[in-house]
């Protein structure tokens, strides 16, 4: 007999075992049981207990021996539903009985007897097991689809499951299962599917609509799985669900509902989702934005139904014709990227775009002209990458532009012509493109149209006789520029935004400024006007008023101007004391007796010509630069003159400009910076220059002079001299000397041999015999006028271009080395004879008087080698007839006091002014001078013919003829 327990130990197995786990025992040797007392036998066995069915159940009695008398003991059923108990082999014993509970319909009460033989006596005592039957028993179950059950009993037996609870995963795929009304019991599961899939190419759905379930998809509309909490993966693609309660699924982390009749879901309890599919689902747009988001913004993988492109397409009402025009259209494939876009004209005029190219979001074109308003139709088709399209159209209307420069009617061609000029050079076909418009001096007499030009921001319009215009549109006007105009009258009201105005016209005798207060410059030259407010030009700089008939000007309001010219008006008195910044003041031709400065004048530049001061202070004015106090009678004004001046405070003054005053001396050893000085027509006896070393120019003229000393002024380049009574000048130390001028001297001779920068020498009334004369390589022009001279040489000034020589002694002139010469006038030199001019081939000018005895000063008269003359002058000869014919280039020929009794003019086609008086010409042909604006041809025996046929062009195109 095999015993598996000893005496002395202990048998302790009380366990329930559940499902696959087990408590083990039996044979092990316990080696801290207690030892029982000597001669007993104890026997415990375990409680009354309930399990469910199929439980692992394990009974284990505990034996005390302490007699060492146990023959035997066995486990045995006595009542109750028979269970499939294990038998034991024969001889054995066994403390410990293990069995499954078996499948049971309803609560079983089973009894069970341990009997223990010891010597000669029999123990046997009792347990009872409750076996109560499963909820959750599959073969119990009774499931309302048959597919349903017939997949989970396979799966069950597959994994030899007998309870829904040990379930972990269930997958019935293509079961076309309706009803999954057992699912709650599968309390365990982890992954769950239900799904009828179907391959993509079998299921067309339109995003926008509610999808038709196909035939083939499971007829599952609803499923509670509220207690299956330990859901991961959860796939009911291909049903027919409406809804589902995700409420309780914590752990999903997969979830599949494609191809259902979903319209929402709510996944807010699904922290640790990382999976989502529901695609072919009638989702609300509520939803679908939701999960745009969730897409968006988490790292979810996110699969819904494909939504189209969302486009928006430009809302244009209208467009300018001529307009460039870019139509762009957004588009955002939020599920996918945008594939494709397809524009198409639908209506309209033609545009002759070809759009099967313009794969892309925009397209773009320039409105064509038109006359009326026309509507355009795009149509565009957007696909996504799915193959599914949006198709959007949007209309566009085409506006005819009243700035249309092709239909503007303009009254002035020539106004119209200076328009499309400039249109045409810029690129611009309206009137509103030009922001600035220029045309000066083409006789414009209207400008009808301008009011259309509405963006001008800078108009100049000077020198047109234009009577009137209208700027009331003309808003933006900046810089206004009206010069020479016939205007009696200027509406600037709308004009606010000028900030530079400039008028001269003669016939404006009043203006309005109160609307221009950004005025920065203002030019009002040569109007009529007597009065002029200027209190609202409160920041101009620059102010221009010449030639007026102001006899006020009140200044007060204008603090910040710098430059300020009021030249011919009537004014008597000038208050400048608001002018603490005037630089530059020009108030020549006026009845000035006084003028008030700030007290701390910055005027620099300052021009008094012509007023009626009889001493003026200028001891304020340190910062004076340039001055004229010139008296010269030009402006048909009344005029005092000033006696003396005290300019020993000016010491900056680099232009000074005395002319015609009645000064007998001046002070101008201070002025150290002097660069120009002219003190013509005074009463200077004397003039100390020897601490004017920076002068440049000098023009003494008309004075009370005897000599003068240049010798300190060693950077002279311009001298003007008429010193009568002067028989000396030394130029030695002027070596850069260019122009020298000497008028009615007493000078006999004349050294400018060390003046080698030499450009021009006149000398006129001065009894000059001898001139010396160096290699003057600088020296151009040449005069000698009323001289002495009896011989010249000018071989070595081979690059004069002009000479003039009148009223001299002289019997030979050598031009040889004149090649370049330009101008040559000789001029009632009486024994001048002889002159050859084969080398002057680039002659221009030519202008010759004869002797006394009618004899014109040349060698030959055949002017045919002089190609170049363009003005050919021959006085007092007795020239009969000349040949013209090789002098096409002239433009000016005077041929007086001769006896021409014909001429030919056939090639003179450039002529413009012809003089031909005191000749003996009986006729004249000039029908080949088409450019011919004057002709004089006084005191010639003209036949009555050419009388008339000159009568008849006279006026002609401008052709002023004098017979």
């Amino acid at each position: 007999m095999s015993i598996h327990i000893s005496i002395f130990k202990a048998l302790l197995l009380s366990c329930l075992v559940i499902g696959l786990t087990a408590c083990g025992g039996g044979g092990e040797e316990n080696s801290d049981a207690e030892t029982p007392p000597k001669n007993t036998i104890s026997l415990e066995l375990p409680a009354d207990q309930t399990v469910t069915e199929y439980d692992s159940v394990t009974l284990a009695a505990v034996l005390i021996d302490g007699s060492n008398s146990i023959n035997s003991f066995n486990w045995r059923q006595k009542s109750g539903i028979t269970l499939d108990l294990p038998v034991p082999s024969a001889g054995d014993s066994h403390a410990q009985l293990t069995f499954i509970t078996p499948n049971v319909q309803k609560d079983e009460l089973v009894t069970f007897e341990f009997i223990l033989v010891h010597g000669q006596n029999e123990t046997i005592k009792e347990t009872t097991i409750t076996i109560k039957a499963a909820d959750d028993d599959i073969a119990d179950m009774v499931f309302e689809d048959e597919n349903f059950s017939a997949c989970v009993v396979n799966q069950a037996e597959n994994k030899d499951w007998k309870l829904a609870r040990e379930f972990t995963s269930l997958s019935c795929i293509n079961q076309d299962i309706s009803s999954a009304a057992e699912i709650e019991y599968f309390i365990n599961l982890t992954s769950l599917t239900i799904s009828n899939q179907k391959s993509p190419e079998e299921l067309v759905v339109n995003a926008n609509t509610v999808k038709e379930i196909p035939d083939t998809n499971n007829k599952l509309e609803n499923i509670d799985i509220s207690k299956l909490t330990k859901l991961e993966i959860l796939n009911l693609s291909y049903n027919k669900l409406t809804s589902i309660d995700l409420s309780n699924q914590l752990s999903l982390r997969s979830l599949a509902l494609d191809n259902n009749l979903i319209t929402e879901v709510d996944l807010s309890a699904l922290s640790n989702l990382w999976s989502l599919h529901v695609e072919e689902n009638p989702i609300n747009e509520e939803t679908i934005e939701q999960l745009i988001i969730l897409l968006k913004e988490s790292d979810i993988t996110v699969s819904f139904p494909n939504q189209l492109p969302q486009v928006t397409v430009p809302t244009l009402d209208s467009i300018i014709e001529y307009s460039s025009v870019q139509l762009v259209a957004i588009a955002e494939d939020v599920d996918g990227f945008i594939s494709s876009y397809t524009w198409r004209q639908v209506s309209g005029i033609d545009l002759g775009l070809d759009l099967s190219l313009e794969d892309k979001n925009w397209v773009s074109f320039t409105a064509p002209n038109t006359n009326e308003d026309l509507e355009l139709i795009f149509e565009l088709v957007v696909k996504d990458d799915k193959g599914e399209a949006t198709t959007k159209q949007f209309s566009l209307t085409i506006q005819a532009s009243p700035y249309d420069l092709s239909d503007i009617a303009f009254e002035d061609e020539s106004f119209k012509k200076c328009i499309l000029e400039q249109a045409e050079f810029k690129g611009y076909l309206f009137s509103t493109d030009f922001i600035e418009l220029t045309c000066p001096n083409m006789e414009i007499s209207s400008v009808k149209g301008i009011e259309l030009f509405t963006n001008l921001t800078k108009l100049d319009l000077f020198y047109n006789p234009i009577t009137s215009i209208n700027l009331t549109s003309l808003t933006k006007l900046t810089k206004l520029s009206l010069f020479g105009y016939r205007l009696t009258n200027l509406d600037l009201t709308a004009q606010t935004q000028l900030i530079s105005l400039g008028i001269r016209n003669y016939q404006l005798t009043s203006l309005d400024l109160s609307a221009q207060t950004k005025l920065i410059s203002l030019d009002i030259t040569n109007s009529q006007l007597t009065d002029l407010d200027l209190s609202a030009q409160t920041k101009l700089i620059s102010l221009d008023i010449t030639n007026n008939q102001l006899a006020n000007l009140d200044l007060s309001a204008q603090t910040k101007l710098i430059s300020l010219d009021i030249t011919n008006n009537q004014l008597a008195n000038l208050d400048l004391s608001a002018q603490e910044n005037l630089k530059n003041l020009y108030a020549n031709g006026n009845e000035l007796t006084n003028i008030v400065f700030p007290e701390d004048p910055q005027v620099s530049v300052l021009a008094l010509v012509d007023n009626q001061f009889t001493t003026i202070d200028l001891t304020l004015l340190t910062e004076l630069t340039s001055l004229d106090l010139s008296v010269l009678g030009k402006y048909n004004v009344q005029f005092n003159t000033i006696e003396s001046m005290d300019l020993s405070k000016n010491i900056k003054l680099t232009d000074l400009t005395i002319v015609g005053q009645d000064l007998s001396s001046i002070d101008l050893s201070t002025n150290l910076n002097l660069n120009s000085l002219k003190l013509s027509l005074n009463k200077l006896s004397d003039i100390d220059l020897n601490t004017n070393i920076k002068l440049e120019t000098l023009e003494i003229r008309s004075n009370l002079l005897q000599a003068i000393d240049l010798t300190h002024a060693t950077l002279l380049e311009v001298v003007t001299l008429e010193v009568y009574s002067l028989a000396k000048l030394d130029l030695s130390s002027q070596n850069k000397l260019k122009t020298l001028v000497i008028w009615n001297s007493n000078l006999q001779f004349l050294d400018v041999t060390n003046n080698h920068e030499l450009t021009t020498l006149h000398v006129f009334n001065s009894p000059i015999y001898s001139l010396f004369l160096s290699e003057q390589p600088s020296l151009t022009s040449l005069s000698l006028g009323a001289t002495s001279l009896t011989w010249l040489n000018l071989s070595k000034q081979s690059n004069l271009h002009s000479i003039y020589l009148s009223n001299s002694y002289l019997d030979t002139l050598d031009l040889n080395a004149q090649k370049e010469l330009r101008i040559l006038k000789l001029l009632s030199n009486e024994s001048l004879t002889g002159v050859d001019l084969t080398a002057q081939t680039e002659l221009s000018s030519l202008f010759l008087s004869a002797n006394s005895n009618k004899n014109y000063p040349l060698l030959d008269m055949n002017l045919g080698l002089l190609t170049k003359l363009e003005n050919l002058f021959l006085r007092d000869g007795a020239l009969s007839s000349i040949d013209l014919s090789a002098l096409i280039e002239l433009t000016e020929l005077t041929l007086i006091h001769n006896r021409l009794l014909n001429i030919d003019l056939n090639s003179q086609s450039k002529l413009i002014r012809l003089n031909l008086k005191d000749n003996l010409l009986t006729t004249i042909d000039i029908s080949s001078l088409s450019l011919l604006k004057s002709l004089g041809i006084t005191n010639n025996p003209l036949d009555d013919i050419t009388k008339q046929y000159l009568d008849s062009l006279n006026g002609v195109n401008g052709l002023s003829i004098s017979h």
